[in-house]
Parts: C-alpha cells; structure tokens; sequence
C-alpha cells in the first residue's frame, strides 16, 4: 500500500524539480536581459562605466551572445574611444549577428569608424535574402553613396522608396543620387520636392544649389546656396559653394567674404584656400592671393604626404600578414618594423610584433610594444592579453594574472586566455580556480585536446 505514495512522492519531486530548474533558467535568463538593458540605458546616458560593467557581468554568463559586445562597442563609439569600440565590433562580428536590427547597429558603428566595405559586408548577405528591414536598405543604400557607387546606391534605395514612399528622406537621396549619374534635371525636381516637403534643411538647399552649379544657373544657385548658409551658417561647405558661386558670377568681393568666412571654421578644407586665392586675384588682392595660395600648396602638400604615408603602411601591413600566413617570420618582423618607422603608434604593427616576440619567448623584445599597447588602448582585451603573456614569460605570475583577469572582463568568450588563465592560476597552486578556467577553455573550445589534459591535471591536483 506505500508503493503508490512513494511513486506518487517521486512524481511530486521530479515535478518541483522540473519547475524549479525552469524557474532558475528563466531567472537567469530574465536577470541577464535585465543586465543588456541596464547597459543599454546607462549607455543612453552617458553613463559608460556603468554601461561597460552591466555588459561585462552579461558576457561572463553568455561569452558567445555578440550583443553585449556590440553594445558596449557602440556606448565606446558614443564616448569617443574609437580603437576600443572597434575591438568590441570585432569580438561582435566574430560571434555572429543572427538579427537584421543587431546587422543594421553594428554596420552605423562600421561607418562611424570609417570602415564603409565593411559595414556593406555586414548587410549584403541580408539585402540579398530580402530579410532587410527598410532601415537596413537605407543604411546600405548611404554607405553605397559614400562610397560613390551610385549604381549600388540607387538600386537599395529603389528598394527603401517602394517601402517607405513617403519617408522624408526619399526626394532629398534620391537628388543626390541623380547628381552623381550626372543627371541634374532630374536631380533637380527631386530636390525641389525636398526643399518644400521640409523648407528648414538646410542640406536640401545645399543639395539643390549644388545641382543649380552644375547645371550652370548660377543666379538660382546663388539664392538657394545663401538660403542654405542663411539655415547653418558655420558649415563651410555651404559657405565654400555660395563663395565658388559669387565667383563665376563675378562677384569677386562677395566670394571672398564667403570664402574667408568659410576657411575660418573648424572641418575647413584645402579646397577653400585655391578658390579663395583665385577669387583674392581676381578682385585685385594679388599679395594676398598669394599669401592664400601658398597656404593651399602647403596642405596639399601634407595632405598628399599622408595620403603617401597611409599607403606605404597599408602595403607593408598587408605584406607583413602574408609573410606572416606563409611562414616567413622574420619578414614579416621586418615589414611591421618599417611600418613603425612611418608611425610609432600603429597599432597592428605593434600588436604583431609583440605576438612575434613572444612566441618566440623573447619577452624583452615585446615588452615596448606591449607597453605601447596598453599606452594607447589602456582597456583593450588585447593589450592586457599580450601583458599577461609577457609577465608569464618574465616569470611574475600575479602580474601575469592581473592582466589576465582584466582581459577576461573584457572578452570571456576567448578559449585561449581561459586556458592562460587557468596555467596561471595552476602556477600560484590555486587548483580550484585553475579547474574553473581550464573547464571554460575545453567549453568553449571542445576539440583541443591540451586544453582538456590541462583540465584532468587540474582535477588531479584538486582531488588530492
């Protein structure tokens, strides 16, 4: 007669403990939603520190999740830290973006960068499954037109339009669109239909005085560049096209005005100063317009240099990683240091140099590019791997440790600084925490095998 009240006892205890293990997952799982949206308000307003610590303690539960990284990469984007935010963007990319509106984020964070083909990448696949939001389509759409591929463009942005017709962005892209195929009458009636769907932009006013310069009417050109600089007066792209336009209407003094007015603002650029020494010649001021120009020739002189500069370290970074893959070490050494050469501060090169280094455990070569490292991205994962790699070798295990933990804060998804950390923690005689980080590594990385002897011997040390 007790056996059904102990099977029915089995069944009430199986049953609560179904419904706890469900209640504690759906806990966690709720906790860790709560600590993405922490981040994500606290990054809204301004809070950074707190933003990267909601992000934090959410990777060390979810190490493979891309959101908190491409959260927090978003929040260091926001706070100006442009190298960090790109680490995280990485360590993001990396894990995968498996929704359209993580997609769309991460590609505004690649733009924002500079990184245009990148951030195309990020959304082709997408635009090609037709699984892109109309968002999505615009953003491709912009970066395609920054890139000045105006066919690429115009072909997403047909796309937005059909979806979102009455966008009031619509008119305004696709005028400039139209402008880069050189086709300025239809360039012009979207514009106009920009300019009264929103009569206060003061880019639809620039946009169409542009379109009015290439068509040659500059008496219509003048009036709507100077409504435009009338809405923003301190951009000196629209002060540079009103002064360009007084200038072939012979305005000479009127486009000089302009043309100081705009080669004071901040964003200046080179082109301001040519125009302004031709228009300073023009109406009598040749002293001056010689002034002007050589101030011209003097920054397109150090434009071109850097411009020569970037090339020179692209090729030799480029170099360097194929001497790299093929297994010339010492060439590729030899291309990072020259890099160095046109610029101490670049980044790859020293982070390569300092990998070089210490795979071949010569740690006092690596030190400087790992001290630089840390100079220039004091909370990048990277940096703080590299040191810990470096004071392992110097043989200080507690420094070694601190860095360590610090590039765990950062980047608990990475199998090979868990496993660093756990040959760290077996080094102090910490066996505990030596089986916890050995047991992440073959977690996160199930197929090596080092990684799993290192966790028996742990185990081994733990149990005696």
């Amino acid at each position: 007669m007790r056996r059904p009240c102990l099977l029915g006892a089995l069944l009430v205890g199986a049953l609560f403990f179904c419904v706890s293990l469900f209640l504690t997952v759906d806990v966690r799982a709720e906790a860790g939603a709560d600590l993405l949206e922490e981040g994500r308000q606290s990054a809204q307003a301004g809070e950074l520190s707190s933003a990267l610590l909601s992000f934090s303690a959410y990777k060390q539960e979810h190490p493979n999740d891309p959101r908190p990284y491409l959260y927090s990469g978003m929040a260091l984007l926001k706070a100006g830290r442009g190298r960090d935010a790109a680490i995280e963007l990485d360590e993001a990319a990396a894990r995968g973006l498996s929704e359209a509106g993580d997609a769309i984020e991460y590609a505004r964070g690649r733009m924002e960068l500079g990184n245009l083909r990148e951030a195309a990448r990020a959304l082709a696949e997408w635009e090609e499954s037709d699984r892109l939001p109309a968002e999505g389509l615009w953003v491709l759409s912009d970066i395609h037109y920054r890139l000045k591929e105006a066919q690429d463009a115009q072909r997403v942005f047909e796309k937005f339009a059909a979806r979102q017709p009455d966008d009031p962005r619509v008119n305004l892209r696709r005028g400039q669109i139209y402008i880069y195929l050189e086709e300025y009458e239809k360039a012009l009636t979207s514009l106009e239909h920009a300019v009264w769907a929103n009569p206060e932009s003061p880019e639809a006013h620039f946009e169409m005085a542009r379109t009015l310069y290439y068509g040659i009417n500059f008496e219509a050109g003048k009036k709507v560049a100077a409504k435009a600089v009338a809405l923003d007066p301190d951009n000196p792209e629209y002060l540079h096209l009103l002064g360009i336009t007084c200038d072939r209407l012979e305005q000479y003094d009127e486009a000089v005005s302009h043309l100081e007015k705009a080669a004071e603002l901040p964003g200046a650029f080179n082109r301001i100063y040519f125009d302004l020494g031709n228009a300073l010649r023009k109406a009598g001021n040749t002293a001056r317009a010689q002034e002007v120009l050589k101030t011209y020739r003097s920054l397109h002189q150090e434009s071109e240099a850097q411009a020569n500069r970037d090339k020179i370290i692209e090729a030799l970074l480029n170099q360097g990683r194929l001497q790299i893959q093929q297994g010339d070490i010492g060439a590729g050494r030899s291309s990072f240091l020259r890099v160095l050469e046109q610029d101490p501060d670049d980044w790859l090169a020293n982070s390569f140099l300092a990998k070089i280094y210490l795979s071949s455990g010569r740690g006092r070569l690596a030190q400087p590019h790992v001290d630089k490292l840390l100079e220039l991205a004091p909370d990048s994962s990277e940096a703080h791997y590299l040191a810990a790699m470096y004071w392992r070798q110097a043989r200080d295990a507690s420094k070694a440790l601190s860095h360590a933990e610090e590039s765990k804060r950062l980047r608990p998804g990475d199998a090979e600084l868990r496993n660093l950390l756990g040959n760290l923690y077996f080094a102090l005689g910490q066996w505990e925490e030596a089986a916890q980080e050995y047991a992440a590594a073959v977690g996160l990385a199930p197929d090596r095998l080092d990684f799993q002897a290192n966790h028996k011997t742990a185990l081994k040390k733990l149990n005696r």
